[in-house]
């Protein structure tokens, strides 16, 4: 089953390489920024960065928890859990497993995550040699059901990668945000050509919490513009009472 997923996971990346879709367009931006500059992934060949993505629960109510974030033109609430571990067999692989949520409708998924580029920022940084990962992701729903379908996209992370070690960097000023624990990528149902937005991250809503390439979903605090909240018409999408404090276990860990 896994090495038939491996290889539907990289005819899916040839298949979509040139789609019209936010995680090339984010890709693009990304990778033109002046403040980036790329070095060779084998950098992270010693390194298992399964602990910097893996959702845990490390206290009551942890935010890291699951990801949250928003699906289709109209914004609708998605969450995902996902376990991450290395791959024995092909450097810089992650298999995945875990959860998808969408309203009432919970759906295991399981595929891979692959490290395509390492970045590092070339400005000035308190956070020592900090490097933005970039990897290539596929998720896929089981398929016994007329609605599943499969994920694809990108997920970035912010890392203070040195000789002996990786720290995920997630700034509490809101610096690099933008990159920290963030998919960019679509939802394709299975026998369709349709593609519905999906990106999440740790925490899409407060302070310093916009998702890339989400400017319509959002209004800001009038008192702090820094606050990012959803816009009035999309809060019956599964935003109402929403917060990162409040999130507890959905998923059955044996579906």
């Amino acid at each position: 089953m896994k090495k038939f997923l491996v290889i539907a996971f990289f005819l899916s990346l040839i298949a979509n390489c040139n789609a019209e879709d936010k995680s090339r367009v984010w890709l693009d931006s990304i990778c033109t920024s002046k403040d980036l500059k790329g070095v060779n992934p084998s950098l992270l060949n010693t390194f298992d960065i399964s602990n910097l993505i893996s959702n845990v629960s490390r206290f009551e109510h942890d935010p890291m928890i699951y990801y949250t974030g928003t699906f289709g033109s109209t914004f609708k609430k998605i969450d995902i859990k996902l376990k991450i571990t290395k791959s024995d067999s092909i450097s810089l692989l992650y298999n995945v497993s875990g959860f998808d949520r969408l309203g009432n409708n919970i759906r295991p998924i399981d595929g891979f995550m692959r490290i395509t580029s390492v970045l590092k920022f070339q400005h000035g940084s308190e956070y020592g040699n900090l490097h933005l990962i970039i990897l290539d992701c596929h998720f896929f729903e089981p398929g016994d059901r007329d609605g599943d379908g499969e994920f694809s996209g990108i997920f970035t992370i912010t890392a203070d990668v040195n000789n002996n070690s990786i720290d995920l960097i997630y700034s509490e000023s809101g610096d690099f945000r933008e990159y920290t624990n963030v998919f960019v990528g679509n939802w394709m149902k299975y026998n369709s050509s349709s593609l519905k937005s999906t990106i999440f991250s740790i925490n899409p809503i407060g302070l310093y919490c916009e998702l890339p390439l989400s400017k319509d979903f959002y209004t800001f605090d009038t008192d702090n513009e820094d606050i990012c909240l959803p816009k009035n018409k999309y809060i019956q999408n599964g935003w109402k009472n929403y917060s990162p404090k409040d999130k507890i276990k959905w998923w059955n860990d044996k579906p």
